[in-house]
């Protein structure tokens, strides 16, 4: 019974194999030549000399094409050889400017991210189109199929580890780094494109597994709906202390739009309690004010500094996730849409000239060096704001050669840039004394506590506007937990005397030279003995104002009270 069992599987495993090569036969043997190809390149350094990484780079984009044709053109043989000429000359054009062969723009390699974004949309929305499902059902399918492929792709890399792993450690030989590039590859090529290819263009079964009912109608639910009150709390806080977001702040926001509208889509074919269903309906309204925080972290960043790349991304994100709430709202059936709307964005991003990312982008940089360049150049002092604005355009246009002729325009900054970045540059300084406090004289004192600084010094380089006041420095009694304030200016201040006079000390000789004042009195009845002192601050060259930055502080002693 289990012998027939496995055979009815083997085969039915056997046919769908044929029937994925059939349908897409050309796609696969582009791929399987990608294999073999990118195993050569990676394993003799030769092949790249001879322009081998080029070949790989034209295969890749070539099966990522074809592989849409052989969906959209099922049929239509004459039709599909033209989209294969076509599309193997486009591929062909990215593949000689790789190895420097053909320059038809400066901006090749921009397109070709955008052209694969584009080439893969397409796949996801003649796919949807030609498997007669909804959008729900066929979004809902595809992610949980695609999981299950890449956690099979993952296993499988982790089996080969752990294999050579132990081949390696028995049998004394060196192969895991070479055997585990070439399975990656094969096991890429070979396994994780044709899953992928799978999991887009299967005929799924209808929606409705233990699975699939309990990861994305329950678990994925909950812990969205944490991430929102998350996010809420975080938006108050904002409000109530006017406090500037971090960048962080866009990024966490957009990956929980990633998550949500996977959830928004796909939650009428999981579920069908009506009170459930309904709950989860209004998801997409508390979704909506986090992209209030989205346009404001984005704002601050784009009026402070310009117009990036990532910036106009940014604002394209924005628009898509408000053309979502928007298009749920009025029109909740019609949501594949979406595909479309993504596919233009991607064009106007990333191709249509004068407005693309990369066009606008330049002539926001360039505005900064028109603005504040004469000025440097006239001696007239720039803020601290208004500096950085200028270095960060010029050296982002002359790293992107946005601006043709951008050496004769503004080549007469360069000497001003690299004077200014030079006398701006941030010097790191470091002291560490340890274990300072040997035998201790107690007989005036009746008690000893063993103090720690305050949780509030644990985060220092992560915050913007930090500062440490150490005459006032907190630290607390370990027993107790109550709060203990020493006036440790003095030594700190030592402490920096020493380490900018001394550079190429040691922690040892730090120890040695803290340990002659490091009793400090905190009152009449209590003295505090510095035992570890741990303090990282940085200071510009040539300061002669001091203006120092601490970025991490440890400190930590003995309380000796009367």
């Amino acid at each position: 019974m289990m012998k027939e069992k496995i055979r009815i599987r083997v085969k039915k495993i056997k046919e769908k194999l044929i029937e994925i090569f059939a349908a897409y036969r050309i796609s696969l043997i582009l791929l399987a030549m990608w294999t073999m190809i990118s195993i050569a390149t990676e394993l003799f350094a030769g092949c790249r000399e001879i322009g081998m990484d080029a070949i790989c780079l034209f295969l890749l984009v070539f099966a990522i094409s074809v592989f849409w044709g052989e969906i959209w053109l099922q049929g239509r043989k004459n039709k599909k050889i033209i989209f294969c000429i076509v599309t193997g000359t486009i591929s062909g054009l990215f593949a000689l400017h790789t190895y420097d062969y053909f320059v038809l723009t400066e901006r090749m390699d921009e397109y070709l991210i955008g052209y694969i974004i584009l080439l893969l949309i397409l796949i996801f929305y003649y796919s949807y189109r030609k498997s007669g499902e909804s959008f729900s059902e066929y979004i809902g399918n595809t992610w949980f199929n695609g999981i299950v492929v890449l956690c099979l792709y993952l296993g499988f890399l982790l089996g080969f580890l752990f294999l050579f792993g132990m081949m390696e450690a028995l049998f004394f030989i060196k192969i895991i780094n070479y055997a585990m590039i070439a399975i990656t590859i094969v096991l890429t090529g070979m396994f994780l494109f044709p899953g992928c290819m799978w999991a887009v263009t299967d005929k799924k079964r209808p929606m409705g597994t233990v699975v699939q009912t309990l990861g994305f109608g329950y678990i994925i639910t909950i812990f969205y709906v944490l991430a929102l009150i998350v996010g809420y709390v975080y938006m108050f806080r904002i409000l109530l202390q006017m406090q500037m977001p971090s960048n962080e702040v866009f990024t966490v926001v957009a990956v929980l739009f990633v998550i949500s509208i996977q959830q928004w889509v796909t939650q009428e074919s999981y579920n069908e309690h009506p009170s459930y269903m309904k709950f989860l309906s209004c998801l997409p309204y508390f979704f909506a004010p986090l992209i209030c925080l989205q346009i404001y972290s984005v704002g601050l960043r784009i009026g402070e500094y310009g117009l990036t790349p990532d910036r106009y991304m940014g604002i394209m994100l924005i628009i898509f996730e408000i053309i979502t709430v928007i298009l749920w709202k009025i029109k909740r059936e019609k949501l594949d849409i979406l595909l479309p709307v993504m596919a233009v964005m991607v064009i106007v991003s990333t191709i249509v000239p004068i407005i693309n990312m990369y066009s606008m982008s330049a002539r926001s940089q360039e505005s900064f060096l028109i603005k504040y360049g004469p000025k440097a150049v006239d001696g007239e002092a720039l803020g601290e704001l208004e500096y950085n604005r200028l270095q960060g355009a010029y050296r982002y246009l002359k790293r992107n050669e946005d601006i043709n002729g951008f050496e004769d325009k503004y080549g007469y900054l360069t000497e001003i840039i690299e004077t200014e970045s030079h006398a701006n540059k941030k010097i790191r300084h470091s002291v560490h004394g340890c274990q300072m406090v040997g035998t201790l004289d107690t007989v005036d004192y009746r008690k000893m506590h063993m103090l720690n600084q305050s949780d509030e010094y644990d985060f220092l380089g992560y915050e913007k506007d930090s500062e440490v006041d150490f005459s006032k420095f907190k630290l607390y009694i370990r027993e107790t937990g109550e709060e203990v304030t020493v006036n440790l200016s003095d030594f700190f201040e030592k402490a920096m005397e020493y380490d900018l006079e001394n550079p190429d000390r040691d922690s040892e000789e730090d120890s040695m030279y803290l340990r002659e004042f490091n009793c400090v009195t905190v009152n009449e009845t209590r003295i505090f003995y510095v035992n570890h002192f741990r303090v990282i601050y940085y200071m510009l060259e040539n300061d002669i104002e001091n203006q120092v930055k601490i970025t991490e502080v440890e400190i930590s002693g003995m309380l000796l009270e009367k």
